[in-house]
């Protein structure tokens, strides 16, 4: 049993073939194909799930091959594998095929500065800091704040970056810069920019 994964192009993942195998792993979203080689030709050949979905399979009267063609993975599926000879002889064991599909994860953004609630002067800076992190890449990322309640403003702190890397993102506000009064509040967050669903 060869399995082929034609992964979305968000991912920026290279096709795959994973040889010998019945037990796989792949994003939503993922094209898979089957290649079953099997001992003779097959007059028929389908998966079987257990609420007893079919997914008939492509087979050769001269081969001895059985072909799933491209199917778009959205939920983990399991299969039984059911062969027909062309004596009618049903496969003693059928083999499970098992496929666990994964969803594309929201990024991860770590706060690491200010901590807290801070009381801070007119005439400050505030070192704000941040890791982000995602599996497959981020958008842009960044950091917006206001001013007691005021208009936002957003700070882009960076732009496409791979996936699986930390990133540190930072950026140092004047608060003189503001204009800022006393017992004014200044609200803030980070945010990045998830490529794919």
């Amino acid at each position: 049993a060869d399995a082929t994964l034609d992964y979305p192009s968000y991912t920026k993942l290279p096709k795959r073939t994973v040889e010998d195998t019945r037990r796989l792993s792949a994003v939503e979203g993922t094209q898979l194909s089957y290649k079953f080689h099997l001992n003779k030709p097959v007059q028929s050949a389908r998966l079987v799930s257990g609420n007893d979905e079919v997914v008939e399979l492509k087979v050769y009267t001269n081969r001895p091959l059985a072909e799933l063609p491209p199917l778009a993975l959205t939920q983990n599926r399991t299969w039984k594998l059911e062969l027909t000879d062309d004596a009618n002889r049903p496969n003693k064991i059928a083999p499970r095929i098992e496929v666990v599909v994964y969803t594309n994860k929201s990024p991860k953004i770590r706060v690491s500065s200010p901590h807290g609630d801070q009381q801070i002067s007119p005439l400050e800076e505030v070192d704000f800091a941040a890791e982000i992190e995602d599996d497959f890449g981020l958008g842009a990322f960044g950091l917006t704040y206001n001013v007691n309640g005021g208009d936002l403003h957003d700070v882009t702190l960076g732009k496409s970056t791979p996936g699986n890397t930390k990133i540190l993102a930072s950026h140092l506000l004047a608060v003189e810069m503001l204009a800022v009064e006393p017992d004014q509040l200044i609200n803030w967050y980070f945010w990045a920019e998830d490529i794919g669903p």
